[in-house]
């Protein structure tokens, strides 16, 4: 009885080193730096902010490098990470269930500290304007609105009036605000406001509004593939809003649909349209979708024409 139970208790502790060594190569590096929200001081020193600023882009790097293809690279950054507030909750130290995920979520830690460095120690200057880019194109990539949202609104309102922004630059950012607040906020009125403010005239963020407003899903899938990788990861949020709408109005104007135009006009394979969507619709084996049976008229009975005999001697003109 002791030799089994000595066993099986050494087999615990091995599991147990075992978890605890996969759950440290899975903890990102011990970071240097502490939130300045939460006491540390070190990040509002001006060499300080611009060395860590240094380290980010520097990881950033060697996690792009990681990638085998570009397309491997950006399904890496639009994976699902935990929002900046669950990080902070969770320390420095804390561990995630995936590698990749725990290297994005130390990237999008390690800006909101330094976010918070530059704007405790209430700089503005060239080098506030280009860390703040930086960290906004990398959030946008990731798809991290609670990283790119308000870093955008500091970028044009705080740093920009002492210290401009290029005409390109100002149509870019100013662009990613007006595609956030209507693509992913549904809020259509603050776009066109800033819009207006900034001067945005960029065709493809205006053609993409219309799109969004109009629920027109063929001019929306063909401005996002017009625009840049940044625009387009902005236009995902209203992606299945707009597939939706598109396959409502489907839903009532046809009674049957051939295949070929269906996927072209949703930008989906019938299989994908029936597993993502839940399509209950049916296809024959000449690919004809059903999409809803026509009715057919109720058959009014008709009541029998009178017949009327006239009289042999009766005479009209008399």
């Amino acid at each position: 009885m002791s030799s089994s139970g000595g066993i099986i208790g050494d087999m615990e502790v091995s599991t147990t080193r075992t978890a605890s060594w996969r759950a440290s190569r899975l903890k990102p590096a011990v970071d240097e730096y502490g939130f300045v929200s939460k006491g540390d001081t070190r990040l509002l020193d001006k060499k300080n902010q611009e060395k860590y600023y240094t380290e980010i882009a520097e990881k950033y790097v060697k996690f792009c490098g990681s990638s085998d293809s570009s397309i491997d690279l950006d399904v890496k950054l639009a994976a699902a990470i935990p929002s900046t507030g669950t990080i902070a909750a969770q320390g420095k130290n804390a561990r995630y269930a995936d590698s990749h995920n725990a290297e994005l979520a130390s990237i999008i830690l390690s800006m909101r500290k330094l976010r918070e460095g530059i704007v405790g120690s209430s700089r503005i200057d060239a080098f506030s304007s280009k860390a703040y880019m930086f960290m906004i194109r990398i959030s946008i990539l990731m798809k991290h609105p609670d990283s790119y949202h308000p870093a955008i609104q500091h970028l044009l309102y705080d740093i920009h009036p002492y210290v401009p922004l290029s005409a390109s630059e100002k149509q870019e950012f100013a662009g990613y605000l007006v595609l956030h607040l209507a693509s992913k906020m549904e809020a259509y009125s603050e776009a066109f406001m800033i819009k207006r403010e900034f001067q945005v005239t960029d065709y493809r963020v205006l053609q993409a509004i219309d799109a969004m407003i109009q629920g027109n899903y063929w001019s929306f899938r063909a401005t996002r593939r017009k625009v840049d990788l940044y625009k387009a990861r902005l236009l995902e949020d209203a992606e299945q809003r707009m597939r939706d709408h598109a396959l409502k109005c489907l839903g009532k104007s046809y009674f049957t649909v051939d295949v070929n135009y269906l996927e072209s006009v949703t930008g989906t394979k019938w299989e994908g349209l029936k597993k993502e969507f839940g399509v209950g619709w049916d296809m024959d084996s000449a690919g004809i979708i059903t999409v809803r049976k026509q009715k057919r008229p109720e058959q009014k009975v008709v009541p029998p024409t009178p017949t009327i005999k006239l009289d042999t001697n009766f005479k009209a003109w008399e």
